[in-house]
């Protein structure tokens, strides 16, 4: 599965939310290093090397021992060397009421050539991994059904979470969801409450949470039109390209992360997603014909032989990956559908 991620500016952001009564007090800011980085912290591992544009590592504070994953950028390299933008965006989600569907943003420290964004550590990997765990295993249906389950009703509660803080994620997909603990006990109501775990079934991990907030963005009805199409081909809704991404656009890639967990593969063709290097701007003459394409191939989304015993599971799907807004869910909604209500009440 060849992913192309999809970068660009957003609109500026302000501090409101949604309800422009709730004002998020900026109480925490990013601070100006006066030391170098590593004599205040110890690397320990790379998670990731992006080059410039994103490297992640795991380091230990040197002060008290404990593990943080850290993320360092090139500002030259940020949202489109936009640093203001990058600031706004990182101080909103570090005084963010704290929420344990998304990963918590600590603290960020930069000098003069990089940003270090401190996030918290999660030991039980991504959702891509645990996708594979699944394939790799010749599970009955129903035990493939509770755990993906388990796995939209967290993901949804942490969409509903950041939506109700007048925020949109925008780029939903199985590597930007990470677990918090490894596997070693079935995950039960919400990943709170571990069974014990049965002889021939995958061993899950625990507590799903949202992370990589680059292309986080506010929200609110009536916003302006993005400026470009950001995030990754084969997740993106369709609304996004004509610039009207909304909350529902996240619960469309949600939907899609769920389509790939049970069907093994994406439900729209590689084939519609060929634009090329910048060409991923709201009007551009390519961004316009992708969405006639998801257009045209959505009534044709097949639906087949993975799906055949789990026909709950499918409708509900379909309700997510809806082509047009006003069929689609919302994450309320969502919350409060049968399929995701026959794994127990979600947690608020």
């Amino acid at each position: 599965m060849s992913l192309a991620a999809r970068r660009g500016l957003g609109r500026p952001l302000s501090v409101a939310t949604k309800d422009s009564s709730k004002i998020i007090a900026i109480q925490r800011r990013i601070e100006k290093l006066t030391q170098p980085f590593n004599s205040m912290y110890t690397q320990k591992d790379t998670i990731h090397d992006g080059g410039e544009q994103c490297r992640i590592f795991k380091y230990e504070r040197k002060e008290d021992k404990v593990i943080f994953v850290v993320k360092v950028q090139a500002k030259r390299r940020i949202r489109g060397a936009n640093t203001a933008i990058f600031r706004r965006m990182t101080e909103r989600m570090m005084n963010l009421p704290e929420s344990e569907h998304v990963v918590k943003v600590f603290a960020c420290y930069e000098d003069d050539q990089y940003f270090y964004t401190i996030l918290e550590e999660c030991q039980g990997g991504d959702l891509f991994d645990f996708f594979r765990l699944l394939m790799s295993d010749d599970i009955a249906d129903d035990v493939l059904e509770r755990e993906v389950r388990v796995v939209m009703r967290e993901m949804i509660l942490s969409l509903n979470y950041l939506h109700k803080q007048g925020l949109v994620h925008k780029d939903v997909k199985l590597e930007n969801l990470v677990f918090k603990q490894a596997g070693g006990a079935q995950m039960a109501q919400g990943g709170r409450s571990p069974k014990k775990p049965v002889a021939g079934e995958p061993q899950s991990p625990k507590m799903l949470k949202l992370i990589d907030f680059d292309f986080t963005d506010e929200w609110e009805p009536g916003s302006p039109k993005s400026k470009a199409v950001v995030g990754t081909d084969g997740y993106i809704a369709p609304e996004a390209y004509v610039g009207d991404p909304c909350p529902k656009s996240d619960i469309f890639s949600a939907g899609v992360v769920m389509y790939v967990l049970i069907a093994g593969r994406f439900p729209y063709s590689d084939d519609i997603f060929d634009d090329g290097p910048n060409e991923n701007y709201v009007g551009s003459p390519k961004m316009a014909e992708i969405y006639e394409k998801l257009r045209r191939a959505s009534p044709k989304i097949r639906f087949g032989s993975a799906w055949k015993q789990l026909p709950e599971a499918a409708e509900f799907c379909k309700a997510l990956i809806a082509f047009e807004l006003n069929d689609r869910l919302d994450a309320d909604q969502a919350l409060a559908h049968p399929w995701i209500l026959a794994g127990g009440t979600p947690a608020a």
